[in-house]
């Protein structure tokens, strides 16, 4: 399924290729375990990536190759990256692991799966993204964070899903808003503070 509309016009198109191929390398620099599986074509169609969400830090501390990440919590994961995804984000599949009768329903940050038993995890409020620097690298640590959470909670390890997220829907939406408004207050007062000192 392709999601979001691209123009007819070749630079657009070129323009998409050219965003996503920098917002990968620059994600690579972080993630190692990542390839794109979609090459550039004549074919107009969405790019997919494929990646172990296991940070160069983790890697080195563990001497880590690709198998060891790959096992029983698995951090494999596939994005899809619609032409607009600088302002929708990246449908992320994976944690085909994930037992949802484990989890409780409000800390499931999926709502769909694919194929091959993949969930779709929802990595940001729709607003989110038109913030962020690189979508896709921000999907990533999403994930990489999620997927911890959820194994050491399915390990015993926790007693709760730890997760720094919103809430799903609308809900999530508004507190997303007013986090937002927050920041900006708080900028304000920061403004208003370094005035008054002068």
């Amino acid at each position: 399924m392709v999601r979001g509309r691209m123009k007819n016009d070749t630079g657009t198109y070129k323009d998409y290729y050219e965003a996503v191929y920098k917002d990968f390398f620059q994600m690579r620099e972080k993630y190692p375990f990542s390839k794109i599986l979609t090459p550039p074509t004549s074919e107009r169609k969405e790019i997919q990536l494929d990646v172990v969400a296991v940070s160069e830090e983790m890697i080195n501390d563990t001497c880590g190759k690709v198998d060891d990440f790959t096992g029983l919590y698995s951090k494999r994961i596939r994005i899809e990256v619609p032409f607009n995804y600088r302002e929708v984000g990246c449908r992320v599949f994976g944690g085909e692991w994930i037992n949802k009768n484990q989890i409780p329903e409000k800390d499931w940050h999926f709502n769909g799966i694919d194929a091959f038993g993949n969930l779709l995890l929802c990595v940001g409020v729709p607003a989110s993204f038109k913030e962020m620097n690189n979508v896709i690298l921000e999907c990533v640590k999403t994930v990489d964070n999620m997927l911890d959470a959820y194994k050491l909670y399915q390990q015993g390890k926790t007693a709760r899903v730890e997760l720094n997220a919103y809430s799903h829907g609308k809900r999530g939406e508004k507190e997303y808003e007013k986090e937002q408004k927050d920041k900006i207050k708080v900028r304000k007062l920061s403004n208003r503070r370094k005035q008054y000192r002068k």
